[in-house]
């Protein structure tokens, strides 16, 4: 956890440096890292580490194949979202499950001529023959392949022949303008994640399950079994209500649930729960259950003034969108899927235009959390970044009763706030975007509890850190001051004008 006076924390990912031996991985991946504020990894310490030996002789003693085991495996337990700078070793790209993992990551080649490397390297590698020739022979026939395969993988290439202190500086640069990744649409299905847009097709079919657990704030027109929804049944009781309407109907899976953000993470903690796990299909009905909720698996529920204080991560089987159910849906509930579209854009560097038509804006902001949690399902790292805005907004939330979407605008609105205070963020840029949120429409005052929500806050599972901007587009984790904090909240409160 980070503390305050610390640094930010880049909220990227992991990111891989692979190159060739002699690029020096290891030192300028340890200075670049300190630079970034980013946790240092040597991935041959680690497969040293797991063996009670060192890299060297795991190869030596092992062999090559029993090397690459133990490598994909140490790899593997790094790569799950969380943010860290990892040196890897030169042949990592050999192997295929290798570039599996590698494709979950950010991949920078640093790279160096072959003349740099041999004269780096000065015999130290078991592999190198003693003649020169013969050492550039056997570098080169090393090597040749590999890069190829890291051309491949990589999103940039450094030039390492500089010194020490100047290839780390050009490494944070790139790491520091690193995009969250987002997916695409393939057609009607989007890639990295079970989400596929039935809007084409008959309602019945979308409803297709097992048992179909529906919204009571939903159309009417729906068939199933109708349960009460919304924040105020995302509790306990609520849980149990939805569990022994489970056991009533003998319910083997998949359960259909259909309905609001709310709804779909009880019906999901409840299908997580029975029978140990049961599949599950989300069907949004909501703009706001479609651009965030409905995909993730982070399902939950509230324990008094703490929200989604206890769940599990249990991603259901599909997501099936049906845009059609947005038919009926208020101007405030457009606004309020707008809020979490907009926190979606912010995140990648992208303006969002405020149309009022949601196809356009629910699938883009789909495609955006769908890229971060494929690489973070369990929230190690990177996924943090999809809390833009909801520290103060969940407090607020729970506090004072508020739509979710009005919390969210209100706590965007603070974390611009914070980001302007004490990040840097540039004035300009915090003004387009706070312009954005006043296009959603006006914010009356907030009678503020500053008491409880402060309390709230502090109960929040992110232990007070809040995800800022550094820039559009640059999301990082910071634990700001306390002063700073109740700046925020008074700002959050304060009345917002419509946008003319």
């Amino acid at each position: 956890m980070s503390e305050v006076g610390a640094p930010p924390l880049p909220l990227v990912g992991p990111v891989v440096l692979v190159g060739p031996p002699g690029a020096g991985k290891s030192t300028v991946g340890a200075l670049a890292a300190a630079r970034l504020g980013l946790p240092f990894v040597d991935l041959d310490l680690e497969i040293g580490r797991a063996a009670g030996t060192s890299a060297d002789e795991v190869f030596a003693g092992e062999g090559e194949t029993s090397f690459r085991v133990r490598e994909a495996a140490a790899l593997s337990a790094l790569i799950d979202g969380r943010n860290a700078l990892i040196a890897a070793g030169a042949g990592v790209v050999d192997a295929a499950p290798n570039r599996a993992l590698l494709d979950r990551a950010h991949v920078l080649w640093l790279d160096v001529d072959d003349d740099t490397a041999l004269a780096r390297l000065a015999g130290a590698r078991p592999w190198l023959p003693d003649d020169r020739a013969a050492q550039r022979v056997a570098y080169r026939l090393r090597e040749g392949r590999r890069r190829a395969l890291r051309a491949t993988l990589a999103r940039a290439r450094v030039d390492g022949r500089g010194t020490p202190e100047h290839t780390a500086g050009a490494i944070a640069e790139v790491v520091a303008a690193l995009p969250l990744p987002a997916s695409r649409w393939r057609g009607d299905v989007l890639e990295l994640a079970n989400v596929v847009d039935r809007s084409a097709d008959p309602l019945p079919s979308v409803l297709e399950g097992a048992l179909t657990l529906v919204d009571e704030g939903a159309p009417t027109s729906l068939p199933g079994l109708r349960l009460p929804g919304g924040e105020a049944h995302k509790s306990a009781a609520g849980l149990e209500r939805v569990l022994r309407a489970l056991d009533e109907h003998a319910a083997e899976g998949p359960i259909v649930a259909v309905g609001g953000g709310a709804f779909l993470d009880l019906v999901g903690t409840a299908a997580a729960l029975w029978r140990r796990g049961t599949p599950w299909i989300a069907v949004p009905s909501t703009p706001l259950a479609m651009a965030d909720a409905a995909i993730g698996g982070k399902t939950a529920i509230d324990v008094r003034d703490t929200k989604n204080a206890a769940g599990a991560f249990h991603a259901p089987l599909e997501t099936r969108l049906s845009l059609g159910l947005l038919r009926g849906a208020s101007p405030a509930m457009i606004t309020d899927g707008l809020a979490e579209a907009l926190k979606h854009a912010w995140l990648v560097g992208e303006a969002l235009d405020h149309e009022r038509d949601p196809a356009r804006w629910v699938r883009s902001s789909l495609a955006i959390k769908a890229g971060v949690v494929a690489r973070d399902p369990r929230e190690r790292g990177l996924r943090t970044a999809l809390n833009l805005g909801h520290t103060v907004g969940h407090a607020l939330e729970r506090v004072h009763g508020l739509s979710h979407g009005e919390a969210v605008r209100r706590g965007l609105l603070s974390a611009l706030w914070l980001s302007e205070r004490v990040l840097g963020l540039d004035a300009a840029v915090s003004s387009m975007l706070r312009a954005s949120v006043a296009r959603l429409g006006a914010l009356p005052p907030l009678a503020l509890d500053e008491g409880r929500a402060l309390a709230t806050l502090r109960r929040d599972k992110k232990g007070g850190r809040f995800v800022l901007l550094a820039a559009l587009g640059r999301p990082v984790l910071l634990t700001p001051p306390d002063e700073a904090v109740r700046a925020a909240l008074a700002e959050a409160a304060r009345a917002a004008p419509e946008s003319p």
